[in-house]
């Protein structure tokens, strides 16, 4: 299921004084293993990165940027959306759009890199090897904080699932399976071909994410 990760080989999301430096590999695999800046099986794809503060544009580049900012506590809106033109190889996300919402003041230490609290999501989802899953696979959701994160209790709040392509949403069902991770039944309609996804999730202290994924997965006939 491949999407926007951040891992812990790539440069880290961080704020250093009054400078956000934030750099986004569009495509990374389900788990953290695996951070790509290159659409796998693509020769067309685009990403764009936007960072807000009260909902004013601050700054916006492709897989990344840098932006100044105000030393006082603020809010701030992180989205990166990337496409992909779909193969006969690899048919699967297609689009997504991923969106962070976190708060940053001046760090104690200004000259000392600061990490965001930027949430990230996993996701476990039993496919063939044509990346199809079952119409009644079980999709696992898993929110994590980056190393060297806050210390603060994770929760996803929301999966929705769609089967036309985002068209229109279900709110699945979720079961509690610890430390912020939930899973569902996908309940495919025997008409559906693929599985997109949208997922909201966030910790304790008030940072969020929202993902998107269009055609997450393929289903099974």
């Amino acid at each position: 299921m491949t999407r926007p990760r951040i891992n812990d080989g790539i440069q880290q999301p961080t704020r250093t004084a009054d400078r956000i430096d934030v750099t986004i590999p569009s495509w990374g695999d389900s788990g953290g293993d695996h951070a790509n800046y290159a659409a796998f099986g693509s020769t067309g794809s685009t990403d764009r990165t936007e960072l807000r503060r009260n909902g004013a544009l601050l700054a916006a580049g492709s897989s990344g940027l840098t932006s100044t900012v105000p030393a006082t506590r603020s809010a701030y809106r992180l989205t990166h959306t990337a496409t992909r033109d779909a193969t006969a190889e690899f048919p699967y996300s297609t689009a997504t759009r991923t969106e962070w919402a976190f708060t940053s003041a001046l760090p104690s230490t200004p000259d000392r890199p600061e990490q965001l609290p930027l949430v990230q999501l996993d996701y476990t989802l039993p496919t063939d090897e044509d990346g199809r899953a079952a119409r009644d696979a079980t999709l696992l959701v898993t929110p994590l904080h980056l190393t060297g994160g806050p210390r603060a209790a994770l929760r996803t709040r929301k999966v929705e699932l769609s089967y036309d392509d985002g068209a229109t949403w279900t709110t699945a069902g979720l079961g509690s399976r610890g430390g912020g991770r939930v899973a569902t039944v996908l309940n495919a309609p025997a008409s559906a071909r693929y599985v997109t996804l949208r997922v909201h999730a966030g910790d304790s202290r008030g940072n969020t994410v929202t993902q998107t994924v269009v055609r997450a997965a393929g289903i099974a006939r």
